[in-house]
């Protein structure tokens, strides 16, 4: 499976994102639910039932004119002229839309990271077990040597013994290695919804320059954040959101303002034909003025005043944490870069060191022990060059992620790099 498979397996079977994309639907239907509030309200009731008079003036308990059918109709329509506290509420659905809309966002941006995080962590251990059986075959071919120089009187039962102790131990890195990559498997297959057995192999080479352009310096990505980061701009919406809450507590204290329609129709067959069947209408404004609630207003406003000061402290939070995140990001990508052109060249150098051990062991001035520890140097010189890449690879999809500028031809160039 290429990075690409995985991200758009990942984009319909990601149980993280599915869930951010629901939750997304539901806050793009809050402004119409406030809205609703501004809009005209139209209710209709109405009943019909047996009445049986138990008491009372000129009642006989032997008659049947105790008992008579009645029924009423209503309609009801109520436009509202003004209430403080609906325009407030309508401003909260608004806000929460905004929140909504930008929580969306910014799962967006992280499910690179999430599904850039599952296949390089299947990667590295991918690297570790190749490295690891390179590693086994260069010492086993070490081990044969040196026992047939030992055989022809040549070399000494401590090489061999120091070459099988070290083909022991790389034999049982491979066992934890096999295990590791089992385990980042299963949990790219959970990301992507299918089952994945391997991926690309990753490439030892680098790309001749760092992956970012020249122009684009820390204070460019500091200032992309500020005006696209999703996670600033869902804490600016929660800023709103604060700020509307404490308008529509205050709303308590204002009278409101509505037009009322009313018409009833009701039938009671105890009374006289002439008032038999009645009908009425009502047309007319109701205005609902508050007195004392408890002190519950007064009492409520402070508490959203508090929750607006928590808002605003939030973000003045996620906005430090947000400058301090893309500098470490920066830093992984253009440092990484700097950090892998040193290792390719201390690559080449212990690649020539251990072809000088063994030639000195040919010569018979090194020792089985000198080649193991070139090799071993070697390995890891290797493994590191391969683990800085990926550093340097996920710090660059974060950069992009946590200023909202992350897209799938970004991905594509970082496959390319891969």
């Amino acid at each position: 499976m290429s990075l690409l498979d995985a991200y758009d397996s990942s984009l319909h079977n990601d149980p993280a994102f599915q869930g951010a994309t629901f939750d997304y639907q539901a806050s793009q239907q809050e402004e119409a639910i406030g809205r609703a509030g501004l809009l005209p309200q139209l209710s209709a009731s109405g009943r019909y039932g047996d009445t049986r008079q138990l008491s009372g003036q000129d009642v006989d308990s032997n008659s049947a004119d105790d008992r008579y059918a009645s029924g009423n109709l209503s309609l009801t329509a109520r436009q509202m002229l003004y209430d403080k506290g609906k325009l407030a509420y309508y401003d909260q659905s608004k806000a929460r839309g905004k929140v909504g809309s930008a929580l969306y966002n910014d799962a967006t941006q992280e499910l690179f990271n999430r599904v850039i995080e599952a296949y390089f962590e299947v990667a590295r251990q991918s690297n570790e077990l190749k490295l690891a059986s390179q590693q086994r075959t260069a010492i086993e071919g070490l081990a044969k040597q040196t026992q047939r120089l030992y055989e022809a009187g040549d070399g000494t039962i401590t090489d061999i013994d120091e070459a099988q102790a070290r083909l022991d131990l790389v034999k049982a890195q491979e066992i934890e290695y096999l295990a590791r990559i089992r385990a980042a498997l299963r949990s790219l297959s959970g990301r992507t919804g299918q089952a994945v057995n391997e991926i690309e192999p990753m490439q030892d080479s680098l790309p001749p320059h760092a992956p970012l352009q020249a122009e684009q310096d820390l204070q460019y990505w500091q200032r992309q954040a500020r005006l696209a980061a999703p996670r600033l701009d869902a804490r600016r919406a929660s800023v709103e959101l604060a700020e509307a809450e404490l308008q529509g507590q205050r709303a308590g204290h204002y009278p409101s303002l509505s037009l009322v329609s009313e018409y009833n129709k009701s039938q009671q067959d105890n009374l006289s034909d002439d008032y038999r069947r009645q009908s009425s209408y009502y047309l007319g404004v109701a205005v609902d003025v508050p007195l004392f609630a408890g002190g519950g207003v007064n009492a409520s406003v402070r508490k959203s005043a508090y929750a607006l000061s928590s808002a605003t402290a939030q973000l003045d939070n996620e906005a430090q944490q947000l400058v301090e995140d893309i500098e470490r990001d920066y830093l992984g990508v253009v440092s990484g870069f700097e950090k892998c052109k040193a290792l390719q060249t201390a690559v080449n150098s212990n690649q020539r060191a251990l072809a000088s051990a063994e030639k000195g062991y040919q010569a018979g001035v090194r020792s089985t022990i000198d080649i193991l520890n070139a090799q071993q140097v070697l390995f890891t010189a290797r493994r590191d060059l391969l683990n800085t890449k990926l550093l340097m690879l996920q710090s660059y999809v974060s950069l992009h992620a946590r200023t909202g500028l992350m897209h799938r031809g970004i991905l594509e160039q970082v496959q390319s790099l891969f």
